[in-house]
C-alpha cells in the first residue's frame, strides 16, 4: 500500500540520523483497532497483546521471550507476527570470510520465521535484555539493545553478548517493529555462560 511505502522511504533517513549519536502466551486483552491506524490497513495480521507492545520497552522484550526456549518448545509465531509493522525488514550485517567485507542480509518478517525456525529446534536459546537506550523522535522511536545470548545443546554450552539496534512506529496506542538491525561484527564470540544473564 502507499503508507507503507512512504514509511519504508523515510525509514532509513531517521535510521542515518540516530546512528550519528517462551512459551505461549494469551492474546488478550488486545491492542484496540482505530480507525485509519495500521491496523486497520492490515486486517489479516495478528493482533497482539496489549500489554506486549504499549511502550518499546516491553515490546523489545517480548521479541526475546518468544524466540527464547527449548528446543523442543513451540515458538508462538503469531504473537511474534503481532509484534512487527506488516512490511517490516530485518537487516543483519556479516563479515564475508574470504575478503572481511561487510555483507548486508535483508529479510521480511516472514522470510526470518522461515530462517529462524529450524535453527531454534536444534538447541535450548535464551536471549536476556542486558541494556536498552532509547531515542525518541516524533512517532519514531530508535531503541540501541545490548542482550545476553545462551545457546545450550547435548554436546555445547555456547554464551554471547550481542547487539541490536531497532526502529518502533509509535501509533495511536501501540508500538510496531519497523526494522531490526543485527550486526554481527560487533558479537562477542563465545564467551564464559559465568558472565552472562542466568
Amino acid at each position: 500500500m502507499k503508507t507503507f511505502r512512504v514509511i519504508k522511504v523515510i525509514f532509513p533517513l531517521v535510521l542515518l540520523s540516530f546512528c550519528s549519536f517462551s512459551g505461549s502466551h494469551a492474546q488478550t486483552p488486545t491492542s484496540p483497532v482505530h480507525q485509519d491506524s495500521i491496523a486497520t490497513l492490515s486486517p489479516g495480521w495478528p493482533r497482539a497483546a496489549a500489554q506486549d507492545v504499549n511502550t518499546p520497552e516491553n515490546l523489545i522484550a517480548t521479541y526475546y521471550a518468544t524466540l527464547s526456549g527449548t528446543a523442543d518448545a513451540t515458538r508462538d509465531w503469531n504473537r511474534f507476527r503481532s509484534l512487527f509493522y506488516p512490511e517490516a525488514h530485518f537487516l543483519n550485517l556479516k563479515t564475508f570470510q574470504k575478503g572481511g567485507h561487510i555483507l548486508a542480509d535483508n529479510a521480511s518478517v516472514p522470510q526470518m520465521i522461515e530462517r529462524m525456525q529450524p535453527n531454534l529446534s536444534k538447541a535450548d536459546s535464551i536471549e536476556h535484555i542486558a541494556s536498552i537506550d532509547l531515542h525518541a523522535a516524533g512517532s519514531w522511536t530508535i531503541a540501541n539493545v545490548q542482550t545476553d545470548l545462551r545457546i545450550h545443546g547435548a554436546r555445547f554450552d555456547t554464551c554471547a553478548h550481542r547487539k541490536a539496534t531497532f526502529a518502533l512506529i509509535h501509533d495511536v496506542d501501540r508500538y510496531w517493529i519497523a526494522e531490526i538491525l543485527e550486526d554481527s561484527t560487533t558479537d562477542s564470540g563465545a564467551i564464559s555462560c559465568s558472565t552472562v544473564h542466568p
